[in-house]
């Protein structure tokens, strides 16, 4: 087989121009798949319970869920503030309603953080009650990004009328919502 090329040489690999849909070269990318942290970013800080990365923090409560979000980031998401602005009023709350109306509360144990590299902190938790225990582990990554796993385990059988888990996020930050059934957008008015 012999291909002549003719023409010019395509500047900046074409991601100038989106018609040539050359920006889908990071498809075949394997840039992030170590456990290093990128060009930009910074490794990852813990104190106490409280992780630090570029712009933000969030402090893990000792039911293992988020207690504090603080942004540190001006409105245009280009430079950093010292003073902060939290993201949430309040920590996240795990809600286990009984079919009678009663709440369960859950007493947290000792959180512990499994694992601590420049670009990923894990820890667990597990909170106790008469009737089920609640597991929770979770990662936060140098770049925001942050994931959880929650496994309820009953003591005894048990009738339950709803499970929900509130994130008091403050008013104002919480202008655009994405998932839930609803694609990337304003806030739905009833979503409060």
């Amino acid at each position: 087989i012999i291909l002549r090329v003719k023409g010019n040489k395509v500047i900046n690999k074409g991601f100038d121009e989106g018609k040539r849909l050359s920006r889908l070269a990071w498809l075949n990318s394997d840039a992030g798949d170590d456990d290093g942290v990128s060009k930009g970013y910074l490794p990852l800080k813990v104190e106490n319970n409280q992780i630090n990365i570029l712009g933000r923090n969030l402090t893990v409560g000792s039911n293992g869920l988020p207690s504090s979000i603080v942004s540190y980031f001006g409105s245009s998401n280009q430079t950093i503030d010292g003073s902060g602005e939290a993201i949430v009023e309040d920590p996240f709350r795990f809600i286990i309603e009984k079919e009678n109306g009663e709440l369960i509360r859950l007493l947290p144990g000792d959180l512990k953080f499994t694992e601590m590299t420049d670009a990923r902190v894990r820890w667990e938790a597990r909170s106790r009650s008469e009737d089920l225990d609640l597991e929770v582990s979770g990662e936060m990554e140098y770049d925001g990004f942050v994931d959880y796993h929650l496994k309820l385990l009953p003591g005894k059988p048990i009738k339950i009328k709803d499970i929900r888990l509130e994130i008091p996020v403050v008013n104002t930050k919480a202008h655009y919502m994405m998932g839930l059934g609803h694609e990337g957008g304003n806030r739905k008015p009833e979503w409060i």
